[in-house]
């Protein structure tokens, strides 16, 4: 049956025979789902003397774990990508093949597209980016310093359907060890196909001689999250549905049938999703017509797993936190109420200075990454949550209080089983192996600034300042302004940098007019070093625990707060993106470009010329 769906997706009408195999396997399918809840780990492909080769196709499968069951698009019709292992100094290339259709999009999608301006002036009224392209794609490399030109890490590369694109990355020899990801990038389709599954991990190998991070064993997280809207009175979907699938699809004229099917014999709440207020909320108008509380998220590809632990020793899990929208304030209260021992190793990929405990509530935003170990002295079952996020109160309605989002609703995600086991000597692991990390990269903090830049986020949410359009209607358009600096994406340079320069940006989550979407920022090629934080507005419960000093690539800015961080553009000159990881947002505006040059004379010559 699988070499039979490979095959029949390199014809145009693969939807058809898609159907045709997905009811013949259903009910084989669903017992496999009901039955599978041990966490997998994905395919890992590992490279040798130097090199990877890597094939991913981007084809279509279904997800059948938890409560809907649904055709997405995938890489190698697995429910995450291969995890991809290199060594510093490697070269690794990946071959993508987009088996995706040739159809035309529907007749709304090739409406929304033909009005997509190519004279782009950064009014998101003129420019008009929406969801479009829906089988277009292409790859970026989240957080690895690599080059944004030719071959290698660039973006604005097109891999259209039944169409193949090569690409090669040199990882630097003084790259730093870590824990980086891999998705889809290509503007327009980026939101739809990471909410599908989209996405794979990166593992770039400590030292074998030079490290001093102890060796544990070790699992790989990959977060999918699935958000879906529920049918109306009339059983259609809710086109309207903020940050769903069905969103994505609709403006886009996607033609692939979700084939959408509930289990609700198994989960009958998912039956009803929205309609209600949320505890601790008033008159919350979006969560009254949005399904926010049915979305939910699959481990490599199951829901909500068993994950096996051996008792009285120290295990590490590499979490990519790959939502395409929510972030995630996880809970480990169950573990901490048993004396289990938490500690944070690394977050971005980057080693901290040393392991922090985890006490609290750890806040991972969507694009992050973080990499923990966990050690338990008894033997058990524990429950690793989601908790809700902060509630405020609205300028939307008076007297109204509404949730900041997008936040993943609280919920059960995961069952750690703590297992009794004999431990071997090499297990012996304490809190002297981890304090002897090395730091990786330069101080930045104690490097003299060359130059300043402020990138604030702004929402109106329905196009202009000014509209005639009531609130409560114009917040549910395709499209809005979302912006930075004033600016839908224009795509082309908002700023230039100097390569080896420092700079200091401060990102600014600006107050909205629905004042209740929150952001977070992530720029490609190089990691930052956090300055500071402030807080912004009351009532927030996602705020990340920055410390000054920690390399970052992702973070979540405050509702009306900021992020302050120093960047070094070194090695690498090129142009790439830097926007709201909040892949809804970043797809109808909210991103701009950065160049780096080589001296400060073309960059000063791009500024005068700007001005």
């Amino acid at each position: 049956m699988t070499k039979y769906f490979i095959s029949c997706c390199n014809n145009a009408n693969y939807y058809f025979k898609f159907k045709v195999i997905f009811l013949l396997g259903a009910s084989l399918v669903c017992a496999a789902a009901l039955a599978a809840k041990s966490l997998p780990q994905p395919i890992v492909l590992k490279s040798r003397n130097g090199i990877l080769n890597v094939t991913l196709n981007v084809t279509v499968s279904r997800s059948t774990q938890g409560p809907f069951s649904f055709n997405k698009r995938s890489y190698n019709g697995q429910a995450t990508g291969p995890t991809i292992i290199v060594k510093k100094g490697d070269i690794l290339n990946i071959k993508l093949n987009n088996q995706l259709g040739t159809e035309k999009p529907t007749k709304i999608g090739q409406y929304y597209t033909s009005k997509i301006a190519k004279n782009k002036t950064g009014d998101w009224m003129h420019d008009r980016d929406v969801y479009s392209y829906p089988n277009f794609t292409n790859i970026h490399l989240h957080g690895l310093h690599v080059s944004p030109l030719g071959n290698s890490d660039n973006v604005f590369r097109q891999c259209s359907p039944q169409q193949s694109l090569t690409y090669q990355y040199k990882i630097p020899m003084d790259h730093p060890s870590g824990l980086f990801w891999y998705h889809p990038h290509f503007h327009g389709s980026s939101s739809l196909q990471l909410a599908s599954g989209m996405a794979g991990a990166i593992i770039v190998e400590d030292d074998e001689n030079g490290s001093n991070m102890p060796k544990m064993e070790e699992k790989v997280l990959i977060i999918h999250e699935i958000s879906h809207s529920n049918p109306t009175r009339f059983h259609t979907e809710n086109i309207i549905c903020y940050f769903c699938m069905d969103n994505f699809m609709w403006p886009s004229g996607d033609r692939l049938p979700l084939q959408k099917v509930l289990d609700k014999q198994n989960y009958p709440r998912y039956s009803r999703c929205g309609g209600k207020n949320w505890p601790g909320t008033k008159l919350d108008f979006a969560q009254l017509t949005q399904p926010l509380d049915c979305t939910y998220i699959l481990f490599n590809g199951i829901y909500q797993p068993e994950i096996y632990l051996k008792a009285g020793v120290f295990q590490r899990f590499r979490l990519v936190q790959s939502s395409h929208q929510s972030a995630i304030r996880f809970g480990f209260n169950d573990l901490l109420n048993h004396d289990c021992d938490i500690k944070i190793l690394a977050m971005d990929g980057i080693y901290l200075n040393q392991p922090r405990n985890v006490t609290a509530p750890l806040v991972v935003t969507a694009g992050s990454r973080v990499d923990f170990a966990i050690k338990c002295p008894i033997v058990g079952t524990f429950n690793l949550t989601s908790l809700r996020g902060g509630v405020h109160d609205s300028n939307m309605i008076h007297g109204s209080k509404t949730l900041y989002e997008p936040v993943l609703f609280p919920q059960l995600l995961a069952k750690l089983v703590v297992e009794s086991i004999t431990p071997k000597p090499s297990d012996a692991l304490n809190m002297h192996d981890f304090n002897r990390q090395k730091v990786q990269l330069p101080n930045l903090l104690d490097k003299r600034v060359d130059r300043y830049y402020r990138v604030i986020y702004n929402l109106t949410a329905y196009g202009v300042e000014k509209s005639i359009i009531p609130k409560f209607i114009g917040q549910f358009l395709n499209g809005g302004q979302y912006s930075i600096n004033g600016k839908s994406f224009t795509n082309r340079t908002e700023h230039c940098m100097v390569k080896n320069l420092v700079e200091e940006w401060t990102i600014v989550n600006a107050m909205n007019k629905l004042d209740r979407w929150m952001h977070s920022f992530h720029i490609h090629q190089n990691s930052f070093q956090i300055v500071n934080q402030t807080l912004g507005v009351s009532g927030q419960l996602i705020i990340e625990n920055l410390a000054p000093g920690d390399y970052r690539d992702t973070v979540q800015v405050p509702v009306g707060g900021t992020v302050t961080f120093r960047i070094q553009a070194t090695d690498y000159i090129g142009k790439f993106p830097f926007h709201c990881h909040v892949t809804a947002h970043q797809g109808i505006g909210m991103m701009q470009l950065v160049e780096v040059f080589d001296d400060k004379n073309s960059c000063l010559q791009y500024d005068s010329e700007k001005k």
